[in-house]
């Protein structure tokens, strides 16, 4: 038998010759296949039905504890979200406590500046400083 790249081979194989006979096989049968024919088995099942009605009931129940819905099933629409509630509380949170660090910064470097005296005749833009 002579090597796969070699020159000398037939270029025909009975492999390939049954592949390509195979092949036209069934793009034959594709066309007999009428337009309004169903092709595909993806029917939802009666099983697949069930799950999905349970997963429904029990999705809209949390929803329910969280508060998110009404027992009537109408979704409550709140103007601010819990998580924009939790983020709007951390940022006054943080600005609260940045405030407190500038004001104790700025008081310690008022209390540890050098005191010099205001005596003399000023400068050239203004007089001494008070």
């Amino acid at each position: 038998m002579p090597n796969r790249n070699s020159i000398n081979k037939p270029k025909l194989t009975q492999l390939q010759a049954r592949k390509s006979v195979k092949g036209a096989y069934k793009s034959a049968h594709r066309a007999k296949v009428s337009a309004n024919a169903v092709t595909h088995t993806r029917a939802i099942t009666k099983k697949r039905a069930l799950k999905k009605e349970r997963n429904a009931r029990y999705t809209l129940q949390r929803l329910r504890e969280a508060g998110l819905l009404a027992a009537d099933g109408e979704m409550e629409v709140d103007e601010v979200s819990r998580s924009q509630v939790k983020r709007q509380e951390r940022l006054a949170a943080l600005q609260a406590a940045e405030a407190k660090e500038a004001a104790a910064a700025a008081e310690e470097a008022a209390r540890d500046a050098p005191q010099l005296p205001a005596t003399g005749r000023g400068t050239t833009l203004g007089g001494p400083p008070a």
